[in-house]
């Protein structure tokens, strides 16, 4: 299948950025500034959590069907024995760019320098490159639309078309702080989501590592999570690897699913709409030092201002959720 070639424009828009790292909208009309903060404050910072969880395993199948990005994961990393070490020690990093406050430009400029000497052939022998604008930017775009899916999938909020608009609008300042060209990143959310589409309608492969990941959601054969202890995975290896392989081939897009005929019955989607909906009627209770990777809940701690005096903010059920799971952490802290 021939790679589809974009243009460095969306639109005849094109986002540049300026001595100082500003980002602009070039056009007939002239320039106009983008790129909203992104951080614990923002919508990016509110949905890119531990949600991710549920729709990272999708993002991940997604690309890893980017022939450049699944040549490279496969050559350049242990995928096929340990496919949990990529993301373990990769989404720390990743959470830095967006919760890493004045540090985030240095934490993604480090992410790019990861990615330095990841090049070669893949197995059809065309030539890959992981600082290629259009690999690195496909990778960027997954957990963009991961973030979206948290909010859309597993939230009981509503996303607004504004909500959308400056969520996207966020992900353009987080995407500038690896440092990576910006003229074939899409200006705005709907412009996006066309090539996003265009993308998985027409340049995504069935490559040997995303066949591997899906042929394992689909045959429930997944990998003891890193957090469970060897002992006990051969027991509760077989409900936790039917909710992994669901969540994995659920939450592709639909569109994906049908292109290369991967199954998800009617069973399946009524699973995976329950799992959905037991995460959106009970995520409120989550505590924030459990809701967000540990990278990510030290940079919203730093961001925290003092308690407010008003005991409505103080006695808000999430608050006094927060409070407890706090104070047991640090009176187990201080004992061990």
């Amino acid at each position: 299948m021939p790679t589809r070639q974009y243009e460095t424009t969306s639109n005849n828009h094109e986002i540049v950025r300026d001595s100082e790292h500003r980002l602009f909208v070039v056009s007939d009309m002239g320039r106009q500034a983008v790129g909203s903060t992104v951080g614990p404050r923002s919508l990016i910072g509110r949905y890119f959590d531990n949600r991710t969880a549920f729709t990272g395993l999708p993002g991940g199948e997604l690309q890893l069907m980017w022939p450049g990005l699944g040549a490279g994961v496969a050559e350049h990393s242990d995928f096929f024995d340990d496919p949990w070490d990529r993301i373990e020690r990769s989404l720390p990093w990743i959470y830095g760019v967006v919760f890493d406050g004045k540090r985030a430009g240095e934490t993604g400029k480090t992410v790019r320098s990861f990615h330095t000497g990841i090049h070669g052939t893949d197995h059809k022998g065309r030539g890959y490159n992981a600082l290629d604008p259009d690999t690195f930017w496909w990778a960027h775009a997954t957990f963009f639309d991961m973030t979206v899916r948290n909010a859309d999938v597993f939230s009981h909020n509503t996303l607004s078309p504004a909500d959308r608009a400056k969520m996207y609008d966020e992900s353009l300042t987080w995407y500038e702080r690896y440092g990576m060209p910006m003229g074939n990143v899409p200006t705005d959310y709907w412009s996006f989501y066309d090539k996003f589409n265009d993308i998985c309608d027409n340049v995504l492969e069935m490559t040997p590592a995303a066949e591997q990941a899906v042929e394992k959601a689909l045959t429930h054969d997944g990998e003891r999570l890193p957090m469970i202890p060897k002992e006990i995975w051969p027991i509760i290896k077989p409900p936790v690897s039917n909710v992994l392989g669901c969540l994995a081939i659920g939450g592709l897009p639909e569109r994906v699913r049908e292109r290369f005929d991967i199954p998800f019955s009617t069973m399946d989607k009524a699973q995976y709409d329950l799992f959905a909906l037991s995460v959106r009627t009970n995520w409120w209770m989550v505590p924030d030092r459990l809701r967000y990777h540990p990278r990510a809940y030290e940079g919203i701690r730093r961001d925290r201002k003092p308690q407010s005096s008003s005991l409505i903010k103080q006695f808000h059920p999430r608050s006094v959720i927060n409070m407890a799971t706090n104070a047991v952490s640090d009176i187990y802290g201080s004992i061990r």
